[in-house]
Order: structure tokens, then sequence, then C-alpha cells
């Protein structure tokens, strides 16, 4: 079957990216901090497991990702690298993602070619694959041996395998039935589906160094500043105290000019 052009687009820009900053074939480890360092604001809210997926929203050079953080870790990371690609791709000031797995406009099926290629490259998959197999022939418990390698959902990692025709759609579908959760304890991924990787409120570094240089600069009070970061008043004040972080004292001079 002939390989639509849009993943070809989109797997040639996952390989370009990886080479570039020298990832190799080998796992992204903090997909969150990838972003940030390539100038994109992230900020992971909870929204509710029904919840959204994702948005990516662009402002003149301003682009932010909002991630559901009530979603599994893996699916969190796929979306993060699915918006990313609306970054690349998309001339677009704003994409909200119900579903990432269920939307089927082009852009959409290119943004989750690029994740799957981007988080799980090909080569890394199949030397993977050949060197931690369970049994003889592939099995579920591959499945999640991918997905805790590379940080994906359950879901991703299946789907991926299909359409690198590593595994057919039959058995893909006959796999999603399987409980993951069930299949990480049982080869002892513990800590896979972790509740305490849900439910995070996480602001933008860059956003937050602004807003502290801000109340440094008494361009902004306290009270704005434990509004801004989501942090209890008094709790920020010891911490900022502790720190030796405190506003700039006013200028004397400049003072002395406005009487």
């Amino acid at each position: 079957m002939t390989t639509p052009g849009y993943v070809l687009e989109a797997r040639g820009k996952a390989e370009e990216i990886r080479q570039h900053f020298g990832l190799a074939i080998e796992a992204v480890k903090d997909v969150f901090h990838f972003m940030e360092e390539r100038g994109i604001l992230v900020a992971r809210r909870p929204m509710g497991a029904g919840g959204i997926d994702g948005i990516y929203a662009k402002r003149k050079d301003v682009a932010l990702i909002v991630i559901n953080s009530d979603k599994q870790l893996g699916r969190q990371q796929f979306t993060a690298v699915h918006e990313y690609a609306h970054h690349l791709f998309d001339n677009t000031n704003l994409t909200i993602d119900q579903d990432i797995f269920n939307a089927k406009s082009l852009p959409e099926r290119r943004a989750n070619a690029f994740a799957a290629h981007f988080l799980m490259p090909e080569a890394g998959v199949r030397r993977l694959l050949d060197e931690t197999r369970t049994f003889k022939e592939l099995s579920p418990y591959d499945v999640v041996h991918l997905q805790y390698h590379y940080g994906v959902s359950y879901q991703a990692a299946l789907y991926h395998l299909q359409n690198l025709n590593i595994i057919t759609r039959v058995t893909r579908e006959k796999w999603q039935e399987l409980r993951p959760t069930r299949l990480a304890l049982e080869i002892g991924y513990l800590d896979l589906y972790e509740d305490k990787k849900r439910g995070v409120s996480k602001l933008p570094a860059d956003f937050v160094a602004r807003a502290v240089r801000a109340y440094e600069q008494a361009d902004i009070s306290l009270n704005r500043l434990s509004e801004l970061l989501e942090k209890d008043r008094d709790e920020l004040e010891d911490t900022l105290t502790e720190l030796g972080i405190s506003p700039q004292e006013p200028d004397i001079i400049e003072g002395m000019d406005e009487i």
C-alpha cells in the first residue's frame, strides 16, 4: 500500500528535527522541556479526564501549547508533539484538539504522524523490539515495553506499529481490547499508570521567570505575583524571602526629582 504524502512529509520533518538536535533514535527524555527549549511556552493544566487533549495558540512571535494534565502521561506527551506539529506545518493562530486520535482532517492526521515518528523513530522501534522481545512472536507485552521506553500511550504505540506494518490491523484491534494497566503490572512497570503523574498544574518556565522579574522590578505586587503563579501568598512570600528576592528600592535621586 502506498504511503500517503502527508505521512512522508511528517516523517521527513520528524527525522530532520531529530538529526538536527542529535536525538538519533533514542527516546526524548522530557518532551515538555524540549518544546520550551525551542521557544514554545508549555502549560499543563487539569481539564478533566474527558476534556480536550490540548491547545495550540500563536500571537505574533509567541507560541503556546496547553496540555490537559488529567490525561495519562503518555497521551500528554504525544499531544504536546501533536501541537508542536501544528506549529511547524500549519498557518494557524489557534487550534483546539478535542480528541487527537479521532480527528480526520489532513492537518490532524499529519500532526499525529509527526508525533508518532518523532517520539518513536522506526529504526529505534525495530531495534528495541528485536532486543527486548518477550516471546518468539510479538506480544502485547512488547507494546507496553515500547510505550514505557518512548513515553507514549498504549494506543499510540499500537497504531504506530500497525502503520509501520509490524502488526496487522486485526492484531491492533485485538490487542486494543486488552487492559494495558494489567499488562504493565504483569511485567513489573508499576509506575507506568500512577495517578501522581496526572492532574498537575505547571506554568511555562518563561512565564514564571518573567513574573518573578516583574516583582523584583516592582512592576507588580506580591498579591499579583501569587495570583499569576497560583501560589499561596504567605507561602510564596516565605519562599521569596528565603531566596533573597524582593522588589528593588526606588531610586533616591529620581524620588527627589519628583519633589
